[in-house]
């Protein structure tokens, strides 16, 4: 395994405690690690204007720490019925959060988290779930059940 100081998105510390890779592709941890940090990106904000202010704690910028909290978390290593991975959440415990910390990351099925996702260009300012429907001049809710396309 080769080593570099090279820093992961300018800001992401790799070490040398733990692997990057099982059986020669990115492991999970590593993945989740690496696709947070880029969430945190200048380049990356400006093409995804929810994440503008999104952040990491100095200890989540360090792989090593980033994987020992993971291997702690409820969820980490769960499965949905479907076969998903629990996704990686910054907002559900504290609406609005803009950081990646250990203090509110939670794991959660990818069904609940695609529940809770904010939408604002297409809702405007209004709860999640609730939109206002141009064409009929009314307020509708809506909510998807995480599996399909399909409204329910």
């Amino acid at each position: 395994m080769i080593i570099s100081n090279k820093l992961v998105y300018g800001t992401g510390v790799k070490g040398k405690l733990y692997r990057a890779t099982e059986n020669g592709k990115n492991s999970r941890v590593y993945s989740l690690w690496v696709s947070m940090l880029k969430r945190c990106t200048q380049k990356y904000r400006s093409k995804h204007p929810t994440y503008i202010g999104v952040t990491c704690s100095e200890n989540f910028k360090s792989y090593s720490f980033f994987y020992e909290w993971c291997q702690e978390q409820t969820g980490f290593n769960s499965i949905d019925g479907h076969g998903k991975s629990w996704c990686l959440d910054k907002d559900i415990l504290v609406r609005g959060n803009k950081l990646y910390s250990e203090d509110v990351c939670v794991f959660v099925p990818q069904r609940i988290n695609n529940l809770l996702i904010k939408r604002d260009a297409s809702r405007g300012d209004w709860p999640v779930g609730v939109f206002w429907d141009k064409k009929r001049g009314v307020f509708k809710a809506q909510s998807r059940d995480g599996n399909s396309k399909k409204n329910i």
